[in-house]
């Protein structure tokens, strides 16, 4: 089985074509990395692979489901361009809030953030954090 398939995905807003007849395939463990000049349409094909908005035409299976779908949802993971936490909340308060979203044990946060090096900074104000 496939992670991914997506066969002639195409989308447009207007009359400007983002993505015209997309079509590959993904094997478990297998990685790739989408490349192209500003306006290629990448983040445009995420999104719909995320569920987040939909194809005009074609077809997108994550893992056998569809794309936005439970079981879909459950198997992916996706770092936005620009994220934003809350400055007043605690790391562990952020990941905690992330792991119910998930329908997760919230007593996963500590071990996750342990596991990243965080967990000194678990309980202090994400405001506080550095970019770094």
């Amino acid at each position: 089985m496939q992670s991914l398939i997506l066969s002639h995905v195409t989308k447009a807003f207007g009359a400007t074509r983002a993505l015209s007849d997309v079509a590959f395939a993904v094997a478990p463990g297998e990685r790739v990395a989408l490349l192209g000049h500003n306006g290629a349409g990448k983040s445009t094909l995420m999104k719909i692979v995320l569920g987040l908005i939909g194809a005009d035409a074609g077809e997108i299976t994550v893992l056998g489901a569809a794309p936005g779908s439970h079981a879909a949802r459950s198997a992916t993971a996706y770092m936005p361009e620009n994220v934003a936490f809350h400055p007043a909340l605690t790391g562990q308060e952020q990941i905690r809030h992330y792991l119910r979203l998930r329908g997760q044990d919230p007593a996963l946060a500590l071990p996750l953030l342990e596991r990243v090096g965080l967990a000194d900074a678990a309980r202090r104000r994400i405001g506080t954090y550095s970019k770094g």
